[in-house]
């Protein structure tokens, strides 16, 4: 009969490998979720820039600009952080809603000139509050594209200018404000490149986030292990000698059992 010890390790490790079944369960099928959404997004920035007939950078912009401003308005959309996802929706949620404020706009332009190759960033700007979208034009000049349907900042613009030029105070690549830290940084135009792929993609977020903890629970598992195997051979820890007693066996002659005493 296996011993409680054995019988303890044995539903842990089962355990431990349901929960990391679950979790790439929901990784796998966030990622599929993106990977339908990434496919859909393409085509339709494709579809905008060949309808604007747009051949360069700057007119690529303001194609899929104009379209988000046209297609995306703020009236009728949730406002408040119990009315919207903590993530914010997805940008195809936006452009097949058309529903949406500054940050939802900026997040369909990044995501769709991603899907052409053009770079874009996020930016949030204060004193008002707003947030844009920061990209390069052929010549490598970074301005601003503000996609709103009433926009702010109608042209594009370097951010400098838009500063000065709208009455903002600051700005920063990450909501500093959102995360209670605007008294300890100010003006941070971070180079993001990939990781922006990760922060204005919810299910792609969603997914990293499942595989990490499955990946750390294996990982803990085979440290364990590992470490265990280590100090049996330095000697540390010895595996018992002693064979499994059955819990029923009678008591050893010469002593009393718990019965007689």
């Amino acid at each position: 009969m296996m011993q409680p010890a054995s019988l303890a390790s044995l539903v842990r490790t089962r355990g431990a490998a349901a929960v990391v079944v679950v979790l790439l369960l929901l990784a796998t099928s966030e990622a599929w979720r993106q990977h339908r959404e990434s496919s859909e997004i393409r085509s339709l920035a494709q579809r905008v820039v060949a309808d604007a007939h747009a051949t360069t950078r700057r007119s690529e912009v303001i194609a899929l600009r104009d379209y988000i401003r046209t297609h995306v308005t703020f009236k009728g959309a949730p406002y408040t952080d119990q009315e919207r996802p903590f993530l914010r929706a997805t940008a195809l949620e936006t452009m097949r809603s058309g529903l949406g404020f500054c940050g939802e706009d900026s997040r369909a332009f990044i995501v769709m000139a991603d899907a052409i190759g053009i770079q874009a960033a996020r930016i949030n700007l204060y004193g008002p509050s707003h947030v844009v979208a920061l990209t390069e034009l052929d010549d490598g000049q970074a301005v601003i594209v503000d996609a709103m349907s009433t926009p702010t900042v109608d042209d594009l613009e370097p951010l400098d200018r838009a500063m000065v030029q709208h009455g903002f105070s600051d700005y920063s690549t990450l909501n500093v404000r959102r995360l209670h830290l605007a008294w300890l940084f100010s003006r941070i135009k971070l180079t993001i490149g990939p990781l922006t792929f990760w922060g204005e993609n919810p299910h792609a977020m969603k997914a990293l986030f499942w595989a990490s903890i499955a990946a750390a629970i294996v990982a803990v598992g085979a440290l364990r292990i590992a470490l265990r195997h280590l100090l049996r051979r330095l000697g540390w820890v010895h595996r018992s000698s002693l064979g499994s007693v059955p819990l029923n066996a009678p008591p050893v002659t010469g002593t009393p059992s718990y019965k007689d005493a």
